[in-house]
């Protein structure tokens, strides 16, 4: 599915920040392919992030609203989100990255079936003050709906009052 994706900061500028971010998703594939939602879904979160030198972390929950579909016995709907990040500034330009993420399906009898948790790491490179990209790989940690063997990613961020990075 095709995703616009925004964050806001709500505090920040120092060590500890804080963020909200909302996602909404329209559908690409076809209805019997089993891929990706059937219909828009919407996605609200709340960040917090601390960073300490190089070194940097975040939680995030939030929840994920959409129309309930079903395959089988396994029915997804609505569910909550949740992850964890760290991240390690290698150079001026370059970050390694890593994420822990994953969700609590709501819908009625939800199981292990709607409830994945996934594990992602990879690189980011500053391009610009306000432009980087990313490229990395991840996989499922624990079954579910969508939880893959292997999942790549590659992300364009485009942040306009991002900060200017500090010299190390």
């Amino acid at each position: 599915d095709a995703a616009l994706h925004a964050k806001a900061s709500i505090v920040g500028g120092g060590a500890l920040g804080l963020a909200a971010a909302a996602t909404v998703t329209a559908p690409t594939g076809a209805g019997d392919q089993y891929a990706g939602a059937s219909g828009v879904t919407g996605q609200l979160a709340g960040i917090l992030g601390l960073r300490q030198g190089r070194i940097g972390g975040g939680l995030n929950a939030g929840v994920r609203l959409r129309g309930e579909a079903g395959v089988g016995d396994i029915k997804q709907g609505n569910a909550v989100t949740y992850g964890a990040s760290a991240s390690f500034r290698a150079t001026r330009e370059l970050t390694v990255v890593a994420e822990l993420y994953g969700q609590y399906g709501l819908s009625g009898g939800a199981s292990a079936g709607v409830s994945p948790l996934e594990v992602a790491g990879g690189l980011r490179y500053r391009l610009a003050s306000a432009i980087s990209v990313a490229a990395g790989a991840g996989r499922g940690l624990m079954p579910g709906v969508g939880s893959p063997d292997v999942r790549g990613f590659v992300l364009m961020t485009y942040a306009p009052r991002a900060r200017s990075a500090e010299p190390l």
